[in-house]
């Protein structure tokens, strides 16, 4: 999915930008989300990326199938997508917008990963993590790779405070 960014980004600016006019942009993020998560089922994606059937039809197919949960502005994108053979862009679409979002609300998306994870230290980060950075959404995941301390990930910036990431650091030294 990741090869799948620079061509959908456009889409996801323009759809934002018409959003953001509208003052839809809340709501569609979570349409967006929607359909994202129907492309994880195994007959959407079938229908998208079957060749028997034209991307027009297949887009409005798509939008039928959501028509009672999908605004104006996603019918258009979906519209857009099938026109331009795009449609497979749309999980893509909705990261970026998502992150659009998060940006335009000057909110800031944190992934926390700990190799022992338990409600007191998730809350304990939590209020750390809020106080340093403010409001911010934030994900715990444990990993069992991680012997004990813990990973922060905060948009492109990495905090490695675990044994593992600490033994590295010591072995690249070691190494000069």
């Amino acid at each position: 999915m990741q090869e799948l960014i620079p061509a959908a980004r456009p889409y996801a600016k323009a759809t934002f930008q018409a959003a953001l006019d509208a003052g839809q942009h809340e709501s569609l993020a979570g349409e967006l989300t929607l359909l994202k998560e129907a492309y994880k089922e195994k007959a959407v994606l079938e229908m998208v990326s079957d060749p028997s059937i034209s991307r027009e039809a297949t887009a409005a197919k798509l939008a039928e199938l959501f028509s009672s949960e999908l605004s104006q502005i996603s019918k258009n994108l979906i519209s857009t997508l099938g026109e331009n053979d795009r449609l497979e862009l749309l999980p893509s679409i909705s990261e970026i917008f998502d992150s659009l979002l998060r940006e335009h609300n000057k909110s800031k998306m944190v992934e926390v990963s700990l190799g022992y994870l338990t409600p007191d230290i998730e809350q304990t980060l939590s209020k750390k993590i809020t106080e340093k950075y403010g409001d911010c959404e934030i994900t715990f995941n444990q990993s069992e790779e991680l012997m004990g301390g813990f990973l922060i990930k905060i948009g492109d910036e990495v905090l490695d405070l675990s044994i593992k990431g600490r033994i590295q650091k010591l072995v690249n030294q070691l190494n000069i």
